[in-house]
């Protein structure tokens, strides 16, 4: 049901007053989540994503960035794999507030994750964030991070890095 509920917002998000999102719909789900499923953590990774441009930086920074570290950090490589995904949605919105100290050391470890999705999805995020951001922030934060694929294990994790790089 939970699931369901979280889905439906996707659709309604960008239609909602920031208002309404921040003091009605994020706080319910803020209180939902640590329980949820790991399909209901896939959706509200999504929701999330639609959040960030129709709440503002200020608002995803204090009360949105620390769900989405933890579940960056999720037992389940699907969520993972999900937040990942979405990451670079993201960056119009936050900026540079997405190099914080707290989320390249989580990108550091996701570079090096058991599931080769995962890793993939994090050097095809730090490539298009690099992109929007440029290249000062590459260089500062994300190139130590971004060329471990060199040395990645799995070649389509390899291909990614290669195919970001050029």
């Amino acid at each position: 049901m939970r699931d369901a509920a979280v889905k439906s917002m996707n659709t309604i998000i960008r239609t909602l007053s920031a208002d309404k999102i921040c003091n009605v719909i994020f706080p319910s789900l803020e209180a939902n989540f640590t329980d949820s499923s790991y399909i209901s953590k896939i959706s509200l990774s999504h929701t999330i994503s639609e959040i960030a441009p129709v709440v503002g930086k200020e608002y995803f920074t204090e009360r949105v960035m620390p769900i989405l570290y933890q579940l960056l950090n999720d037992r389940c490589s699907e969520v993972r794999l999900a937040v990942a995904s979405n990451l670079s949605k993201l960056a119009s919105t936050i900026g540079d507030q997405l190099l914080s100290p707290s989320l390249l050391n989580i990108l550091r470890t996701l570079s090096m994750d058991r599931k080769q999705r995962v890793r993939m999805a994090i050097f095809e995020f730090i490539g298009d964030i690099s992109m929007k951001l440029g290249l000062r922030a590459f260089e500062a934060s994300l190139e130590s991070i971004f060329f471990q694929y060199v040395t990645n294990t799995a070649a389509s994790v390899r291909c990614t890095g290669i195919k970001k790089s050029g």
